[in-house]
């Protein structure tokens, strides 16, 4: 087997799941079987993700989000030393 068909099978492997995984979501949400809140339509989620981007909201909370992430790291970093001196 050449090294190109090989590249070729291992990435359609490691496709499977994702797909899988997508194709069972599309399924039971179209279906109605499990509410909405539990498990919206991809569609809604792609068009929402798509407002958020056009509107830079998404951009703005992925900023707030990392600053309280490292806010809480620096802060556990500043205990951790203060108390490793201490010991």
């Amino acid at each position: 087997m050449s090294e190109r068909s090989k590249k070729f099978n291992y990435w359609t492997l490691g496709m499977i799941l994702p797909i899988t995984i997508l194709a069972a979501w599309f399924i039971v949400a179209e279906s109605g079987s499990v509410s909405f809140l539990m498990l919206p339509p991809i569609g809604d989620l792609i068009n929402r993700a798509l407002k958020h981007i056009a509107s830079g909201q998404l951009f703005n909370d992925i900023g707030v989000s990392t600053l309280r992430v490292l806010k809480g790291y620096f802060l556990a970093l500043i205990f951790g030393v203060v108390l490793g001196v201490a010991m």
